[in-house]
């Protein structure tokens, strides 16, 4: 790997750790929201969470983090690719919040959530969608 190929993948996982930091702050304020002011069950909590936060995610990743990656495929076929593959990063996290709830508090829960399903989504992004 060359040098420039080494600092643009540098500068990529960066810029997908500040877009998904972005993006946890937003799906917690937002699960926050939900379980405490709202009163909602946690996995609805969660799916509310995860459909603002994914919205965002995609906007940023496709136009920030991954900007020159791929260009020969289409916005819409990337969002599909990118969608399916957060509700599988949904059904992850909401698997991990269901099963700890009761062992940590509901956010606690969240963040463990939140640090697993990164690490897989970043892979994913990266080889799958964009």
């Amino acid at each position: 790997m060359s040098v420039l190929n080494l600092l643009r993948s540098n500068f990529r996982t960066l810029r997908y750790a500040i877009v998904g930091v972005l993006n946890t702050s937003v799906d917690i304020a937002v699960f926050s929201l939900g379980i405490y002011w709202l009163d909602l069950p946690l996995l609805l909590a969660n799916t509310m969470a995860f459909l603002v936060a994914v919205t965002q995610s995609f906007i940023l990743n496709r136009f920030w983090t991954f900007s020159d990656y791929r260009k020969n495929i289409s916005v819409h076929h990337q969002w599909l690719h990118f969608i399916l593959l957060n509700v599988v990063g949904l059904g992850l996290s909401s698997v991990i919040i269901w099963s700890s709830a009761d062992l940590v508090t509901s956010i606690g829960a969240k963040c463990a959530a939140t640090i697993l399903v990164f690490i897989w989504g970043y892979n994913v992004s990266k080889r799958f969608v964009f």
